[in-house]
């Protein structure tokens, strides 16, 4: 019987062990960013996406790869890097875009490179 009970008071312990390392590990996760901080977007981590920045973020990394640097566009073989990135915010190398364009390429540009 008091083996039993001992069995008993072990697996207890146990079981409240292992619910303190749960609830560590949850707060060590919201510590370090994982439901707070940013995204990769640059908009706050709010536990709701901002869809029309997910959707800008796109486009203009769309509009990118297709308009600017596609094998016969103007930085055909153009490594993109911030510098880069600065200047096309000034001038978008002859390539013309509509204003909605020109936004979402501002967008990708800056986020990507926090600018």
């Amino acid at each position: 019987m008091q083996r039993v009970l001992r069995i008993q008071r072990l697996t207890v312990g146990m079981l409240a062990l292992l619910a303190g390392l749960t609830s560590l590990a949850g707060g060590a996760a919201m510590a370090s960013g994982g439901y707070g901080g940013t995204t990769v977007y640059g908009t706050p981590r709010t536990g709701s996406v901002d869809h029309e920045a997910v959707l800008n973020y796109n486009r203009g990394k769309s509009l990118y790869e297709t308009r600017m640097a596609c094998a016969d566009c103007p930085l055909a073989g153009v490594s993109l890097n911030e510098s880069l990135a600065r200047e096309l915010l000034f001038n978008k190398r002859g390539v013309i875009f509509t204003h909605d364009e020109i936004y979402a390429l501002e967008v990708y540009l800056k986020r990507r490179f926090r600018l």
